[in-house]
């Protein structure tokens, strides 16, 4: 069993929709659109986003503006 210790980035297409599928327009901030998990504690922090359990996907994601990032966390795993 493995545990991904990243996130995905993705640039939202519209702010307003964030939820898991939401229309992305390119990949968001980090290296080529993926950030280490830490990267994504420091992204949350310093852009005061909004972090999401989405309990249907059993995943998290977060959002500050147009960015998006999905990853994995404590209740996920």
């Amino acid at each position: 069993m493995g545990l991904p210790l990243y996130g995905r980035t993705w640039k939202l297409k519209n702010p307003s929709v964030h939820g898991i599928g939401a229309p992305a327009v390119g990949l968001g901030p980090g290296n080529e659109g993926a950030m280490l998990y830490s990267e994504v504690h420091e992204f949350n922090g310093q852009h005061n986003a909004k972090v999401v359990l989405d309990t249907q996907t059993v995943s998290y994601y977060s959002f500050a503006g147009t960015s998006w990032i999905g990853y994995d966390g404590v209740r996920s795993v």
